[in-house]
């Protein structure tokens, strides 16, 4: 998390992060209520929900960036030479 917040610019998170963060954070809160459940005698309802929730992200952000962004916004191919 630190080096994603250090290696882009606030614009670049707003931009690429922030919906796909927003669209993962929403289905979260929605779809994933897994309870109360103990393993080893702790309960781990909100952290499966927490890896749940990072696994979403993770996936949503991984169709964004592969599928959606290049499809729909293209980056524009400069020339190395001036003119």
């Amino acid at each position: 998390m630190y080096q994603l917040l250090r290696s882009l610019s606030t614009q670049a998170l707003v931009r690429d992060q922030l919906p796909v963060f927003l669209i993962s954070f929403i289905i979260a809160s929605v779809f994933y209520k897994f309870g109360k459940f103990f393993l080893f005698g702790f309960k781990l309802g909100f952290a499966a929900e927490c890896v749940a929730f990072l696994a979403t992200w993770y996936v949503l952000d991984l169709v964004y960036s592969t599928v959606v962004k290049p499809r729909f916004f293209p980056t524009p191919v400069t020339s190395s030479t001036d003119v």
